[in-house]
């Protein structure tokens, strides 16, 4: 038989991919590089001056994320949204693997890499969304897995400078890899152990930050980083806020630190791995959205003080009958793959007051749509859409004071055909005024808020 550890580490990893798998498509991030991905694929060259908003149009800028653009409508066409669901289960499922590998490549009992990895899959409940980080997490996984044990110096630098050039057309966050390792490092040494212990993951690090410097903007696209980690904080993004105990990824963080912090202080032999956690945990701290880093980054350290504290594993007589359950559980997966969802995107998804948008020119909207809108009608121009970093302030902070529905605010708007208003953020300012006056059509409406059309004719119209 057999141990229970195999198989907890087994049901954890298929849980993950059963549960990411299912879940339904969000459209915040997804599709403002869907469109952009459109737009490569039609010119053959990469998007690098704004063809999608009417505040920024023309606006030069770094593309940074450009693969994840390309790679994500490519395979929308080739396998769907549907498709898609499963692939980030699969990223998410890879990515508890490699933890749980990472663990018992440094010699943590399988139950504790078991439980480690199913620790790492609660963080990154929050960060499971169709986006370049979710397809990145499972690289990251991988490259500490790799760094788990000595590894020839050109196989580690190899793997670093591949991971890198990988890593940086997905996603930003190849600096937060490179901070990682660095920190593994430098664990060896804290903890008195030879130097050769921390050749593996310096080479990895020093190999993403080649790496990433590989693509088309060379080391330009470290101004990109900046830029897209700096104007998030400022306009109040809320994966952006501070890891609040008050939230549930804010609860999840503090509890698994504070059993961190038990473990550590029952043994403390090991100190070089508090560099790694503290590292991530001050990110953690600083943004929800690092609380996944954190559980991927944490994770083999925790198995390996777990690893400490228990005895010897006997066995489990339930491991059978689990073992059938989740065989079950993968053929209804399957079922549901042949049986797509009807609707694959999230309930929230605005679809149909977004289909009243349709023959609108300029349209004011909240920024997390304005991808979505792009994508559904092309020749429409937004006023707004995720990519903080190509907005200025004065765009920015006229979305916000035309939101409050100031006096003239018409006024403010009089290049604007089509509005789509949320309940949530406009409903008791601009949506109202939107209502009552004369120069606005109501053109749909739903629970989550309204779209309006320009009416035409009207003399106290601007």
């Amino acid at each position: 038989m057999r141990s229970s550890g195999s198989l907890l580490f087994a049901a954890t990893v298929g849980v993950a991919l059963l549960f990411t798998g299912s879940l339904p498509v969000t459209t915040n991030d997804l599709h403002i590089y869907l469109v952009m991905g459109r737009w490569m694929a039609e010119h053959g060259a990469l998007l690098e001056h704004e063809t999608i908003t009417w505040t920024a149009a023309g606006t030069e800028f770094v593309n940074g994320t450009w693969g994840f653009s390309v790679a994500s409508y490519w395979l929308l066409d080739a396998i769907g949204l549907d498709g898609l669901r499963l692939l980030n289960g699969l990223a998410v499922s890879c990515t508890v693997l490699f933890v749980g590998l990472a663990a018992i490549a440094r010699g943590a009992d399988r139950r504790a890499a078991g439980i480690a990895a199913f620790v790492c899959w609660t963080l990154l409940l929050q960060n499971t969304v169709v986006r370049g980080q979710t397809w990145v997490f499972p690289l990251f996984a991988a490259l500490l897995w790799l760094a788990a044990r000595p590894r020839r110096a050109a196989l580690a630098l190899l793997a670093g400078v591949i991971g890198g050039a990988i890593w940086a057309p997905l996603h930003g966050s190849f600096a937060a890899g490179i901070v990682g390792f660095a920190a593994l490092a430098a664990a060896p040494l804290v903890d008195d152990k030879p130097l050769r212990a921390s050749i593996t993951p310096a080479l990895i690090a020093v190999g993403l930050a080649i790496g990433a410097c590989l693509g088309p903007y060379g080391p330009e696209i470290w101004l990109y980083v900046f830029d897209n980690s700096a104007l998030p904080r400022e306009r109040d993004f809320l994966e952006w806020y501070p890891a609040d105990p008050e939230r549930f990824e804010g609860l999840r963080f503090f509890l698994v630190a504070g059993l961190w912090c038990v473990l550590a202080s029952v043994q403390d032999r090991r100190r070089g791995d508090l560099l790694l956690v503290l590292a991530f945990g001050i990110l953690a701290l600083s943004g929800t959205r690092f609380i996944a880093w954190f559980g991927i980054a944490m994770a083999p350290a925790l198995a390996m003080r777990l690893s400490s504290v228990m005895g010897p594993d006997r066995g489990n007589p339930l491991a059978r009958p689990l073992s059938w359950a989740l065989g079950v559980a993968g053929l209804v997966f399957v079922g549901r793959l042949v049986q797509p969802l009807e609707q694959p995107l999230h309930s929230e998804t605005p679809v149909d007051l977004v289909a009243a948008l349709n023959g609108t020119n300029k349209v004011f909207n909240p920024p997390e749509y304005g991808g979505y809108i792009a994508w559904e009608h092309p020749e429409t121009k937004v006023s707004g859409d995720i990519r903080t970093w190509l907005f200025e302030d004065a765009v920015w902070n006229e979305y916000v004071l035309v939101s409050r529905a100031p006096e003239d605010w018409e006024a403010r708007m009089a290049e604007v055909d089509g509005m789509l208003l949320l309940e949530s953020f406009h409903g008791e300012t601009l949506l109202p005024a939107a209502l009552a006056s004369p120069c606005w059509r109501l053109a749909a409406q739903s629970e989550y808020g309204a779209t309006f059309v320009r009416t035409t004719g009207h003399a106290s119209c601007p």
